[in-house]
């Protein structure tokens, strides 16, 4: 066993305990691999969950001041362009492991 797998070990079970899932993973390549599969799905939710605070934001200040307004959109602005560089970092990932025939996620 490697020095790193060995602090790997002693990490996961100070941290996790003996019966958490995580401790089952053969390794922390498996659980970045895990991650990376849903980032999809993980960027979505908070995309949504982003946008209705936005929207409620812009609706709550819309009598009020238009720096709320304008608040309201620069958040809705930074979610898109936070899910665009999501989607675009997950398909050149995926297009590097077809072109070079590794399994990456």
């Amino acid at each position: 066993m490697s020095s790193m797998e060995k602090l790997a070990v002693s990490i996961s079970n100070s941290f996790f305990g003996g019966n958490h899932f995580l401790n089952t993973l053969p390794g922390v390549s498996r659980l970045v691999s895990i991650l990376l599969s849903n980032a999809i799905a993980i960027a979505g939710i908070l995309f949504l969950f982003i946008l209705v605070f936005a929207g409620i934001q812009m609706i709550s200040g819309a009598g009020k001041s238009p720096q709320e307004v304008a608040r309201g959109r620069e958040i809705i602005l930074a979610a898109i362009i936070g899910l665009i560089i999501i989607f675009l970092s997950f398909w050149i990932v995926r297009i590097v492991a077809r072109s070079t025939g590794l399994t990456i996620l």
